[in-house]
């Protein structure tokens, strides 16, 4: 995932939000809802299914 790519904080559309106050640190987390469902296997296994995903970046 890139940060301008869909709803990215740099992204003409950004959606999500910088999870700390201002002024903005040299590092820090950006949380973007991911508006799709996502769901992971392992060993041919589900192990998680849900359609309320953040995307940290």
């Amino acid at each position: 995932m890139g940060l301008s790519w869909q709803q990215g904080p740099l992204s003409a559309g950004a959606i999500g939000h910088f999870l700390t106050p201002e002024p903005l640190p040299e590092r820090l987390l950006f949380a973007e809802p991911l508006r799709r469902r996502m769901r992971v296997k392992f060993n041919d296994t589900w192990i998680a299914d849900s359609e309320n995903v953040m995307l940290l970046h």
